[in-house]
């Protein structure tokens, strides 16, 4: 740990002579999906990482994915955490620096994708029963939310737009809600949604899991284009260290991460595969 301290030292020095010139405070983005429990731990992550800088660093979320990387696009964001399949996409085009992922609060570092349904439904019982029947995704670029489920049906024999009615609801918690309000018959999300967003006010005990994945690799934290070396640098080194300070820091301590690990590309190879096989049905 002192090593690491003693890194985050010196890259603070090499940041104070390197970014004289640079603007005086950062801004980070997230998709806001989950609710209060999530911009939480956004917030406090970027108070966290603020008071390493020495700088502000302001928090933008947004309610859709493509959002976020418009912000990117367009120089809004310093610093995104991104979802696994919009990470795969900034990452492609838009020359992001990739700098670390958390572990979560479940202590994985992935996260799985469940299509749902509501436990009270016979009729709905596997996967071969949606057929005729609609289904809930979030977004394209969602990995639990569209790009997995998607290649899970069609290897079950049911092909969503064709077999089955996809219905876009933008987000994992309106899923949640058009399922409970009999809207469709069945959700495509996330594993830990209700355990961490306990505002939707429904547990698993009210679903059928019709099928859960392999696991789904995590967020990445990057920094935009244009960020400053010395400035990613340093915040890599904090989000490092971000563990040991959640330990004894009462503002990090319902945040839903854990800590963060060094970004390793190859744990996302097999989504890459899985998004781009989906983009092109």
């Amino acid at each position: 740990m002192k090593v690491l301290q003693l890194s985050i030292a010196l890259a603070a020095l090499v940041l104070s002579a390197a970014t004289a010139g640079e603007r005086a405070s950062l801004t980070l983005g997230s998709v806001g999906f989950a609710g209060k429990n999530l911009e939480s731990t956004v917030r406090g992550l970027a108070g966290y990482l603020g008071s390493g800088l020495g700088r502000v660093v302001k928090v933008e979320l947004f309610e859709k994915y493509e959002q976020v990387l418009e912000a990117l696009e367009a120089g809004k964001l310093d610093l995104a955490l991104l979802t696994p399949v919009n990470f795969l996409a900034a990452h492609e085009k838009l020359a992001i620096k990739p700098l670390a992922s958390p572990l979560y609060a479940s202590g994985e570092a992935n996260y799985r994708a469940v299509i749902l349904a509501l436990a009270r439904r016979a009729d709905v019982a596997g996967l071969l029963d949606l057929r005729g029947k609609s289904i809930a995704f979030v977004d394209t670029r969602s990995a639990s939310g569209y790009v997995v489920p998607k290649g899970m049906l069609a290897r079950a024999g049911v092909k969503p737009g064709k077999d089955a009615r996809e219905v876009f609801t933008g987000n994992h918690v309106k899923s949640i809600e058009a399922l409970v309000a009999g809207k469709v018959d069945a959700a495509a999300t996330y594993d830990m949604l209700l355990a961490e967003t306990p505002s939707i006010g429904h547990t698993m005990e009210e679903f059928t899991v019709l099928a859960q994945s392999d696991p789904i690799p995590g967020e990445v934290l990057a920094g935009s284009r244009t960020l400053s070396a010395a400035n990613a640098l340093l915040v890599k080194q904090l989000l490092l260290a971000f563990g040991e300070r959640r330990k004894t820091d009462p503002k990090l301590s319902d945040s839903l991460y854990q800590e963060f690990n060094a970004y390793e590309a190859g744990r996302y190879e097999a989504l890459r595969k899985l998004w781009k096989a989906a983009s092109s049905q």
